[in-house]
Order: structure tokens, then C-alpha cells, then sequence
């Protein structure tokens, strides 16, 4: 938009269904089929959208608005064009703006109470899924267990570190005849 000014001039003179239009999500929805179609970069859509917007307002003509268009870098902007428009006119935007519908009249309202009341019943069925799940096996758990068991159970042990650098107590544990290949003959 070139001009703040005259866009507002033009949108406030514009009537309730132009004024609809330029707020629901149908100019962007066109200007996404135009991409996909044209294979166009999506770094061009916001520019697009504003000639789009600034057409429908009346601030530009449809010449001004393809040559517009062409000037952003599409090719065929003729045919985009008046394929984007034909959309525009023909289809019903997906989403409304409900900015400028009487909030008394409006049937988009959420229920609090009942999303409030959705979520305590997921929470509790949550709750209730974790406190029948058996408890997680843990080291120190079985560690616990095993100090408050009678001595006469058998357990094992290992080679403690000073058992394995002590050279005295496993050298008569050393076999002469094995080698790890390591020796030069």
C-alpha cells in the first residue's frame, strides 16, 4: 500500500460485504493457489495480498493491479490475475473474521466451563493411568532392598580395584604360555 491514507479513506467507504471480504482469509487463500499454480516464491504472497486488497478497495484498477502484479515478479500476470479474481468472486472464504460480528449474535463462542471441565476429566484419567502403572525397578531400589536382606544370601561379588592393580595378587594367576601377539620374534 503506497498510501495509508487513502487505503483507510477507501476501506471506510467501503460497504459491509467489501469490508468482509478484505478481512476473511479468501484473498489469502487465492494468493496461496496463485503460488502453487504459477510456481511463485511464497516471499511474494504478502505483496500480492496488498494489491489484491488495494483493488478490491477501488484504490487501483484491474490494469493497475496486473501490472502491479507483473512488476512483483509474476509471470502471466493477466492470467493469475484473472484466475485469483474469478476465485475471489466464486468462493467462500474458509474463515470469517468474527471482529465484525456482534458478539451477542456470534456462534463461535467456546464454551469455558466445558473445556474447563474436558481437561480436569483428561487430567484425572491421566492420574488414574500413572497410579495403576507398577513402580519403575531402580538401582538404588534394589540396592535398598538387598542391605535389608539376611547375610546368608548369596551374593556377588567382584575383584575390587586394588585386587586388580595389585600385580602381587594376580600374577600367580598368570599363565606363561599366553600371549596377546604383541611380542616380536
Amino acid at each position: 500500500m503506497d498510501n495509508w491514507e487513502q487505503y483507510q479513506k477507501a476501506y471506510q467507504a467501503a460497504d459491509e460485504e467489501t469490508k468482509s471480504l478484505i478481512h476473511s482469509s479468501i484473498i489469502p487463500e487465492s494468493v496461496d493457489k496463485m503460488i502453487k499454480e504459477h510456481n511463485l516464491e511464497s516471499n511474494q504472497k504478502k505483496l500480492i495480498i496488498l494489491e489484491l486488497s488495494n483493488q478490491i478497495l477501488g484504490i487501483t484498477t484491474e490494469i493497475e493491479l496486473v501490472e502491479n502484479v507483473r512488476k512483483i515478479g509474476v509471470p502471466n500476470a493477466r492470467v493469475a490475475v484473472n484466475e485469483t479474481l474469478s476465485f475471489i468472486q466464486n468462493k467462500k472464504p474458509k474463515i470469517t473474521d468474527t471482529s465484525l460480528v456482534d458478539d451477542s449474535t456470534s456462534t463461535n463462542k467456546i464454551d469455558i466451563k466445558k473445556s474447563d471441565d474436558n481437561l480436569a476429566n483428561e487430567i484425572a484419567e491421566a492420574e488414574a493411568a500413572i497410579e495403576s502403572m507398577q513402580p519403575i525397578r531402580t538401582m538404588s531400589h534394589d540396592m535398598e532392598i538387598k542391605r535389608g536382606t539376611p547375610a546368608d544370601e548369596p551374593t556377588h561379588t567382584g575383584a575390587s580395584q586394588a585386587d586388580l592393580l595389585d600385580r602381587n595378587a594376580t600374577a600367580k594367576d598368570k599363565n606363561p604360555d599366553a600371549r596377546w601377539g604383541t611380542e616380536q620374534t
